[in-house]
């Protein structure tokens, strides 16, 4: 093989073969093709300098793109690197590699599938292509990622510039840390790992539609606002003490429920159903006498009640400010294989009033996963728990009366007297 002559300046240029770090390099070939600053198509030959063979690059090339660079057709590479000033633009013709590294300057634009990790500290555009990153993905600060038609991240994100997830679906199966920017005011989050997942970070986390498919669950580590629909597939979202506040157009759907607090702080009117920590759990006033409520809080824990026998586990803690004087039916939900009670036709909502649990007028209806207990006349809030009341302890006693025995002593004395 012939060595090959390359000027880089005062650039040390890092590949499979190390030299010198002098103006002039006299290298052996090395596994690493570069373009040309004036680009072309991959396929093109006249495209790259220093390709093993004057080729094009092969499938376990390394590949550091200088200029604007093309693809007419789906390519494979090993490591990938956009500096800046370069540009890779595959559009619809996917590019497969190990990993790639986007510098400050440089651009992507198109489909990708990445075996490995995305450091982006640049521009990278998936937009109406399909994106797959089956490592992390970095988006550094000043960089900007646009999510593609259909978006995998496989891994963990940590977001320290703009993330735009645009109209469509993303699919997190890592960690999500937002430390700067999200703009998912349209399209739909989806968190489906396979184990626990952590959304949190020091920037905002407000989402369009989100919808939850893990099973192990997703933890909320700081507030978030939802404009849109919650959807569970599978599991729960767990908030902590923070707050999933929901817009006043918000939705919930699925089965599933927001172990936490679940927020709503706008104009509430009648006979509209306000859902709050699952689809079940909801508040619809039936008359508003003068104010409603400045904002509601509902938090779930998914623990016995203390002080109620044959309770499902699960406490509701409604929180309503501002003067307010109305009066609402409240739906709280369950799930029957939670169990807890004797006999689910006897499942009604309680009432924690001054300390004890009070039995309240209300019906259950019990449907599986879809079951919930209502209350109807509720004027205020408290802590509320749902129990089969069958065997109330520990309750207030709502009313007791003694009766007159019906005994005539008269007649009694006379028998006794022969009278």
């Amino acid at each position: 093989m012939r060595n090959k002559v390359f000027s880089l300046g005062t650039m040390v240029f890092l590949a499979s073969l190390f030299v010198l770090t002098q103006s002039t390099i006299n290298a052996a070939p090395l596994a690493i093709c570069i373009s040309t600053v004036g680009g072309g198509d991959w396929a093109n030959a006249g495209t790259w300098q220093f390709c093993t063979g004057s080729n094009p690059p092969a499938t376990t090339d390394d590949v550091y793109i200088q200029g604007p660079v093309t693809l007419a057709a789906t390519q494979t590479a090993a490591n990938v690197t956009v500096s800046n000033g370069g540009s890779l633009n595959p559009g619809a013709n996917t590019l497969t590699a190990n990993s790639m590294i986007i510098d400050a300057g440089g651009l992507f634009t198109g489909s990708l599938t990445l075996n490995g990790n995305l450091t982006n500290n640049g521009s990278f555009n998936g937009s109406g292509q399909t994106v797959i990153i089956n490592g992390t993905t970095s988006v550094g600060g000043g960089a900007t990622f646009t999510a593609g038609s259909s978006t995998t991240l496989v891994g963990a994100l940590t977001n320290n510039g703009t993330f735009n997830c645009g109209g469509s679906t993303v699919a997190f199966q890592g960690n999500l840390t937002n430390n700067n920017t999200l703009n998912c005011g349209s399209g739909t989050c989806n968190l489906n790992g396979d184990s626990v997942q952590n959304v949190g970070g020091s920037g905002t986390l407000a989402f369009n539609n989100l919808t939850l498919t893990n099973a192990a669950g997703v933890v909320l580590n700081k507030d978030a606002t939802l404009n849109g629909t919650l959807t569970f597939t599978n599991g729960d979202l767990n908030t902590g003490s923070n707050i999933l506040n929901l817009a006043s157009g918000a939705t919930v759907a699925g089965t599933g429920d927001v172990v936490g607090n679940v927020k709503r702080t706008h104009a509430f009117s009648t006979a509209t159903n306000y859902q709050f920590n699952s689809q079940y759990t909801l508040i619809n006033f039936s008359v508003i006498t003068t104010t409603a409520p400045s904002d509601i809080t509902i938090n779930l824990a998914k623990s016995t009640p203390g002080g109620l026998a044959n309770a499902v586990p699960r406490t509701y803690s409604v929180t309503a400010n501002g003067a307010y004087s109305a009066a609402a039916t409240l739906q709280l939900h369950y799930k029957s294989a939670e169990g807890g009670f004797t006999t689910e036709a006897n499942l009604r909502p309680w009432k924690q009033v001054a300390g004890r649990w009070a039995l309240q007028p209300g019906s259950v209806t019990a449907a599986g996963n879809a079951s919930f207990v209502s209350a109807t006349g509720v004027t205020s809030f408290s802590n509320w728990a749902i129990s089969d009341s069958g065997a109330p302890t520990a309750v207030t006693l709502s009313s007791f009366k003694a009766n007159t025995p019906s005994f005539d002593l008269d007649a009694w004395l006379g028998n006794l007297f022969g009278r």
